[in-house]
């Protein structure tokens, strides 16, 4: 199962992320990818996303799984989330038992590693409003670099 993960540029410390490009496109030193899972109802277990499959039998996969849930996640109770659990291990959860209006935790995948990030860093010139979703809606402690 691969993962959905969302590629930015950044630096990496401390649990701390600071962002350098939101939308690169290409793979670069600074590369790093993040995860953003779901969160079940009651027990809060984190699901990492792979898919999503509709009442119809559709297959939603990518970035854009998160802006469906998103729009249909209300209409759509019965399509279920596949994922994996934080153990690694492959687990499936109907929307109706999602959390799909909390915040995203945010993690960095790192050689097969979760690692959770609590604080973004943005650049000066660039805020939060504009990131893309899930991204903007991470939740993480948010600070903005300082420009002299």
């Amino acid at each position: 199962m691969k993962l959905i993960s969302y590629h930015i540029h950044g630096r990496f410390q401390d649990s701390t992320l600071t962002l350098i490009d939101a939308t690169p496109t290409e793979e670069t030193a600074v590369s790093l990818h993040l995860l953003f899972p779901f969160i079940t109802r009651g027990d809060e277990i984190h699901i990492f996303p792979t898919s999503v499959l509709d009442d119809w039998g559709t297959e939603i996969r990518g970035m854009q799984l998160y802006e469906w849930i998103r729009e249909n996640g209300e209409q759509f109770p019965r399509a279920e989330l596949f994922g994996m659990d934080v153990n690694g291990r492959s687990t499936q959860e109907f929307l109706r038992g999602l959390e799909i209006y909390f915040r995203f935790p945010c993690y960095l995948h790192q050689a097969d590693e979760y690692i959770p990030i609590k604080t973004i860093i943005l650049p000066a010139d660039m805020q939060r409003k504009t990131l893309p979703h899930p991204l903007r809606r991470a939740k993480v402690t948010w600070n903005s670099t300082e420009t002299d």
